[in-house]
């Protein structure tokens, strides 16, 4: 029995929603019929399902005997651990009818009916009546998502932020080793004024070195300009 006052895992929080469904006489039977199939080594009997959320309401049953999903935290992964490959069979072919595609493994002795698909996990527990459980499940992968793409995004500022520094810093020895071989003085007016502007706003993006330029120009030329120093300044 579950405990009102229990901390309860995912599972728990889906098994104690499925409980408290109130079931009709004839998915009751089709809950029965669930508890046989598992304990009996049977075959679904599909003609005790007389309305159309009998189906459910097994599948329900074979859940609360046997299944678990984990954590929204945590990967996708909701499965049935049954006895028999013929009740793996039998889960796998109704689930099919439902519009549910499962995978099956071996586990020991035991036979695993599992999904591991965000999506098919959620419209397994919806289907189950567990709807709440279903959408705090999406909730926190969408959560989870956003995190992992600002992660992304930070990180490949920080990438770019640091190949830029990087850049810069090779500029600025190339000026100062063309300062050294007095080479500075003698270089082209328009690669002189370049170096002069780099020289003196060590901390401007390409872009905005372009935009200081009089005449402005574009970042690309800037950049040429600067690789050009370079090449003068070391022979690359």
């Amino acid at each position: 029995m579950i405990k009102q006052d229990e901390k309860l895992t995912f599972t728990g929080q889906v098994k104690q929603a499925l409980l408290s469904i109130k079931e009709k006489r004839c998915c009751k039977k089709a809950i029965e019929n669930a508890d046989r199939f598992l304990n009996e080594n049977a075959l679904i009997e599909r003609e005790n399902f007389t309305c159309p959320e009998c189906k459910n309401a097994f599948l329900r049953g074979v859940f609360l005997k046997c299944g678990s999903v984990n954590s929204p935290d945590k990967r996708g992964h909701l499965e049935m651990k049954v006895k028999s490959e013929m009740n793996a069979d039998e889960l796998c072919i109704l689930l099919r009818e439902m519009g549910l595609e499962a995978k099956v493994s071996k586990r020991r002795e035991k036979y695993i009916v599992y999904f591991k698909d965000g999506d098919t996990i959620f419209a397994v527990l919806s289907l189950m009546g567990a709807q709440k459980c279903a959408f705090d499940l999406v909730n926190t992968q969408i959560e989870k998502n956003i995190r992992n793409n600002v992660n992304r995004v930070n990180n490949c500022e920080m990438a770019n932020m640091q190949k830029s520094a990087n850049a810069t810093v090779r500029q600025l020895d190339a000026i100062n080793e063309l300062i050294k071989d007095e080479k500075f003085d003698t270089l082209p007016e328009k690669l002189l004024y370049t170096a002069i502007l780099r020289r003196d706003n060590p901390d401007l993006s390409l872009t905005d070195l372009a935009a200081i330029h009089e005449p402005p120009i574009t970042k690309s030329c800037v950049n040429h300009r600067l690789e050009k120093l370079i090449k003068i300044a070391f022979g690359e």
